[in-house]
């Protein structure tokens, strides 16, 4: 949606999700990565939350909806990652309104413990310090006691806790803890290409 309303707009955005076959998904990361390379680049790329840990690259400003901390955390560091900052005006925003991936992709109450933390940063400048607390006062077990994150986190425990080592899978673990199952495919197009 931001894609669209930004190239209406005459702006030329570059995209890069998870959803792209493995080719061009590498292809965009390398483009990526070299883009925030180049010293006086300037452009737009919109990614989803692949880009917070696994790719190594440095942009000057940032616009995001909120996700849980831990993530935003990890997007603010794709901001001055290799370069001290010196300016004076915020360059990370952060909208907190009709956020996506809230109850699929992010917890709901997390979320919710995630806004509360933020608010009191809004225009100031945040340390590591300062992430570092933050994260801790939303995973706190006292703070999570009576949630459902909590109670999903304590029933996944027990299971790993039960079972022997060789009776668990890797993937199995991933299930129960993350609560998503992924298939990759190939779509048709690029298996008749290539069989």
């Amino acid at each position: 949606q931001v894609f669209r309303v930004l190239k209406a707009k005459g702006c030329f955005p570059q995209m890069l999700h998870s959803l792209y076959i493995a080719e061009d998904r590498k292809r965009l990361e390398d483009e990526i990565c070299k883009f925030a390379e180049r010293q006086g680049n300037h452009g737009v790329w919109i990614t989803t939350q692949l880009a917070e840990a696994s790719l190594d690259i440095d942009f000057d400003v940032l616009f995001t909806e909120l996700s849980s901390l831990d993530s935003l955390f990890q997007r603010m560091g794709r901001v001055y990652r290799n370069r001290e900052y010196d300016g004076n005006e915020p360059n990370v925003f952060v909208y907190t309104q009709d956020c996506s991936g809230i109850g699929s992709i992010y917890d709901r109450e997390i979320f919710s413990f995630s806004k509360e933390g933020i608010k009191e940063f809004d225009g100031m400048f945040l340390q590591e310090t300062d992430k570092v607390t933050m994260v801790k006062n939303i995973y706190n077990k006292e703070k999570l006691q009576n949630t459902k994150y909590y109670d999903e986190f304590k029933k996944a425990l027990q299971i790993l806790k039960n079972i022997m080592d060789y009776e668990f899978r890797e993937q199995d673990a991933h299930n129960i803890l993350r609560d998503i199952y992924a298939v990759r495919i190939i779509p048709i197009e690029i298996y008749e290409k290539y069989s």
